[in-house]
């Protein structure tokens, strides 16, 4: 689909997707994954983009799925909104692999094509997705109804 436009390429061997080979050139491209423990969050796309099922997930969810799944890895005092920046060469490179693994069919009437497009999507989603994914929103309301009680006067 993109390739060069996100700067990310997905690495062939025999026509089949060499997994390592994309994960050490995007890493190259983007060295802040590549250090802290950042790593986490490349194989966790990774993980994602082959898990996804494109007869199960509509197209325009793939980014929030995306954002709850790189949630999981962040800590939680990390997950404000201006973060999701650092997160949109992730963005590309899930798109990029969902397009590789023939699961993004274009229905959405979004242009995956358009980096821009993608990165401001991206970064709307991440803002608006409130937990990970994995996390009980009933034991989160508890957890901030304990921290943040009700006044009444």
């Amino acid at each position: 689909m993109a390739g060069d436009l996100y700067q990310v390429v997905c690495e062939t061997q025999d026509g089949l997707l060499d997994g390592e080979a994309t994960k050490r050139v995007f890493i190259e491209r983007h060295p802040a994954f590549g250090k802290d423990g950042n790593g986490c969050f490349v194989e966790a796309t990774f993980r994602l983009a082959e898990e996804i099922d494109e007869d199960e997930v509509l197209e325009f969810q793939y980014l929030f799925r995306l954002a709850r799944r790189l949630r999981q890895h962040t800590n939680p005092s990390c997950r404000t909104a201006d973060t999701g920046s650092f997160f949109v060469p992730l963005a590309h490179l899930f798109v990029e692999l969902l397009c590789h693994y023939g699961k993004m069919q274009c229905l959405s009437g979004m242009d995956w094509d358009d980096e821009e497009e993608v990165a401001l999507e991206f970064e709307h989603v991440w803002s608006t997705v409130r937990f990970a994914e994995g996390e009980d929103t009933l034991i989160e309301a508890f957890v901030r109804g304990r921290s943040e009680p009700l006044q009444f006067w």
